[in-house]
């Protein structure tokens, strides 16, 4: 990935995030249960087929993924966290529980429970 920007370029990404929990039942179910809740819940992406999601990398703006960035051989300049989905809602249990969840987490701006981020990443010019 370094490779791929000029010095002084910029990088944007856009992904969903591991641990939130229904992109980590997504993760460690097996596809066909994964598949079926998908299913279940959303019965109108019965017409779309369910893809692998190996979610490699892909987690909140924790040190960590700061430095794996760095590491890579770039500057971070944003790395904004996005809490909740629309998976549950329509869900009278489950979706009460996400939603309670997701204000939790979105209070505290915890990086480990974000649903999606963005981070916006600079090539030093050196």
């Amino acid at each position: 990935m370094a490779r791929r920007c000029n010095p002084g370029g910029i990088a944007f990404h856009m992904f969903p995030t591991l641990f939130n929990p229904v992109f980590l039942a997504n993760k460690l179910l097996p596809r066909k249960a994964a598949e079926r809740v998908v299913y279940l819940v959303r019965p109108w992406a019965r017409r779309v087929p369910k893809f692998p999601a190996p979610y490699s990398k892909c987690y909140g703006p924790t040190r960590r993924m700061q430095r794996f960035f760095k590491d890579l051989g770039y500057e971070v300049e944003q790395y904004r966290p996005f809490y909740g989905t629309d998976y549950l809602e329509g869900l009278p249990i489950l979706g009460t529980i996400d939603s309670i969840f997701t204000r939790f987490v979105a209070r505290r701006r915890s990086p480990h429970f974000t649903s999606y981020v963005w981070v916006t990443l600079r090539k030093p010019l050196s």
